[in-house]
């Protein structure tokens, strides 16, 4: 950001020492407006980036319950800081655990699926349940906060 400001100074110098040439400062006075723009922009951006990274969902900790329907089993959901959504499910001794979809504000899950098997959670975390698929096996899954 520094280097821009360096930049658009540089301009607005030229600018002035240029005020007699018509053509200059039109050129020159468009570089100062791109080079504005770039700046606003970029610290937009940086703003943005910060704000991201000081995020913390309202959903953040783990959730464990029950998966029901086709077959039963286990099932650990853990919400990262981030708002990313990893799941572990355990049908019959057999674990998968994946990292995959986001929790959106009103505790909505969103592609929470295992790009393996398919498996694939539907529901909300303010009610603390929903659905499952998994090929041809289906279900609904409760969890309550760890």
């Amino acid at each position: 950001m520094g280097l821009l400001k360096r930049m658009v100074l540089g301009m607005v110098v030229k600018l002035i020492l240029l005020n007699n040439k018509d053509m200059l400062i039109k050129i020159e006075f468009r570089s100062v407006i791109i080079l504005a723009s770039l700046m606003f922009l970029s610290c937009d951006s940086m703003r943005e980036r910060e704000a991201i990274k000081n995020y913390t969902s309202p959903y953040m900790g783990t959730y464990v319950g029950e998966l029901s329907g086709n077959v039963t089993g286990a099932l650990i959901i853990d919400i990262k800081k981030s708002g990313s959504v990893e799941v572990t499910k355990t049908f019959s001794g057999n674990s998968e655990t994946f990292l995959q979809g986001i929790v959106f504000e009103g505790g909505a899950l969103e592609k929470v699926s295992s790009p393996n098997t398919g498996f694939t959670l539907y529901g909300n975390l303010n009610s603390k349940g929903g659905t499952w698929m998994q090929g041809s096996w289906s279900g609904s899954w409760s969890v309550r906060k760890k």
